[in-house]
């Protein structure tokens, strides 16, 4: 429940100052016209940065010993603690960048004003600024 307004929110500030940066005209107005799609589509984008991050247990299935102590474990516990989970972590954030950069340049400034160059360069701050880096949060400190 805190995710949610905590999530418009950043969104939303993102947003706006990535407008400022640009120096558009209609901040608010544009701001107001794709601030909705843009945090929608930034969940969907982050689910499916979330669906890869999960997809080694559903590989493991059909793996051996390794894949499970050098990947799945660490990747969820701490992906930190070794190489492989670290990539395969950094992998799963860059996935939900490009998808909330695609999203939003395709989809959440068609209503706007804005020029092509704008919405590729808005887009570019929200997938650098909202990519899902908790993928990194070691849940380790949590469970001990």
């Amino acid at each position: 429940i805190i995710v949610l307004p905590l999530n418009f929110i950043i969104d939303l500030i993102v947003v706006v100052f990535a407008l400022k940066f640009i120096r558009n005209q209609n901040i608010k107005s544009n701001a107001m016209k794709c601030i909705l799609s843009v945090w929608i589509l930034g969940f969907l984008s982050d689910f499916i940065g979330t669906v890869f991050m999960f997809l080694p247990n559903i590989i493991d299935l059909y793996t051996g010993e390794w894949w499970y102590d050098n990947l799945v474990t660490p990747l969820f516990l701490n992906p930190f603690s070794n190489f492989w989970s670290f990539v395969w972590g950094t992998i799963s954030i860059v996935i939900s960048g490009i998808v909330i950069y695609f999203f939003n340049y395709k989809f959440s400034f068609r209503r706007t004003d804005m020029t092509e160059i704008e919405k590729k360069k808005v887009s570019i701050a929200l997938a650098v600024f909202t990519a899902p880096y908790l993928f990194y949060l070691p849940t380790e400190w949590f469970i001990k």
